[in-house]
């Protein structure tokens, strides 16, 4: 790669979000989004690779849907193939660019809470809505990390007797209404068609157990406003009475009236703008 070349134009930053079952891209260049695409998420590392071929960058922001650590896919229930992967070594042999690899949800709020819905808000609560039940917290434009694997809001156990999880725990809010697990319990071959049915049955389920985690998460966290994106959110308005009237039964009521709940603004590209900011800004 000619790195004198691509300064010319500012710092370019290829940046991917890779999801369980679509991987969407996007090429930064002097702070400005300048490309975009996507494709079908490929089961094999090495054909990712393929995918990535040409597309010249400085660095590069990888958002994954699952557990990362020091640059390897630690866990993905939703993409086993991954898992034990170093996908940021990985991925920096075959460009030569400087790779970050990241919780895609962690990506998601962070380019919420900076570029779109989240804006101006101090503590930021981020929660993807679509095959997994992913989330991030950014408090004073940093995220919280924890001891390394803070916010995973679809593993938090909301119904004790509820179905098996992939991560091996029973009632998970992933378990009740990730996409897959939403699907199969309604009867639908996807959030979409579910969608397209106006199936109140259903959709009054999915509010009331994300209402429900949502509750405990505003109680032990009070954010300032919590921005909800993913692929499902694209149906919020069927799930928004019985989601609110779960929020506010189970939430200290003088919280609430401090946590705003919005959707995203940044839709499918938040996460490439998290994915951005890491890679221009280490250390957030």
């Amino acid at each position: 790669m000619d790195q004198n070349g691509l300064l010319e134009g500012g710092l370019r930053v290829l940046a991917l979000d890779i999801g369980g079952s679509r991987t969407k891209w996007a090429v930064f260049q002097g702070g400005e989004m300048v490309e975009s695409g996507a494709f079908p998420t490929p089961r094999d590392p090495d054909a990712l690779l393929r995918s990535v071929r040409g597309k010249e960058a400085h660095r590069i922001a990888v958002a994954f849907a699952g557990f990362a650590h020091e640059g390897t896919v630690a866990f993905s229930p939703n993409l086993p193939e991954y898992q034990g992967v170093r996908l940021a070594d990985l991925i920096s042999r075959e460009t030569g660019a400087r790779v970050i690899l990241e919780n895609d949800a962690n990506c998601f709020v962070l380019g919420e809470a900076l570029r779109g819905a989240g804006r101006g808000a101090i503590c930021v609560l981020g929660l993807t809505l679509g095959t997994g039940i992913g989330g991030g917290l950014v408090i004073d434009g940093r995220l919280y990390r924890g001891a390394g694997f803070a916010l995973e809001p679809g593993h938090t156990i909301v119904d004790p007797d509820g179905p098996p999880c992939a991560c091996g725990s029973r009632g998970c809010l992933e378990s009740l209404i990730g996409e897959r697990a939403f699907c199969a319990r309604f009867g639908y071959p996807s959030a979409r068609k579910a969608a397209e049915a106006k199936d109140e049955k259903a959709w009054d389920f999915y509010g009331h157990w994300l209402g429900i985690a949502l509750a405990n998460f505003i109680n032990i966290l009070d954010p300032d406003a919590v921005v909800l994106g993913g692929g499902v959110a694209g149906a919020i308005g069927l799930f928004w009475s019985s989601m609110m009237a779960a929020v506010e039964s189970g939430t200290v009521k003088w919280k609430m009236r401090k946590t705003r709940l919005v959707r995203s603004e940044l839709g499918e590209h938040a996460a490439l703008w998290g994915g951005y900011i890491l890679a221009a800004n280490p250390g957030h």
